[in-house]
């Protein structure tokens, strides 16, 4: 897909002299925004922009969208990797 975005000539080259490639700051700013929103999520993101996850992270952190977990997230990602451990002691 291709979006079209009419600037005047003067902000243009002002643009591509601090920026570099506009049509991938564009697409990268546009699909952050989209994760900021929770209009995508972070597969959608990671394929739109075509990186992996830990490039994604980097990206993330350039446009200083942070993840938001709560105390409950903390709880059960600890939960589940007891689990994990557990599982893993008994077949020793």
């Amino acid at each position: 897909m291709s979006i079209l975005i009419e600037l005047p000539e003067d902000l243009e080259q002002t643009l591509r002299e601090q920026v570099g490639d506009l049509n991938e700051a564009a697409k990268e700013a546009f699909l952050v925004n989209l994760y900021r929103e929770k209009k995508i999520g972070y597969p959608q993101l990671c394929r739109g922009l075509g990186v992996g996850r830990f490039a994604v992270d980097a990206v993330l952190k350039r446009h200083a969208v942070y993840y938001e977990i709560t105390v409950e997230d903390v709880i059960l990602e600890s939960d589940a990797s007891t689990k994990i451990r557990e599982l893993h002691a008994d077949r020793r």
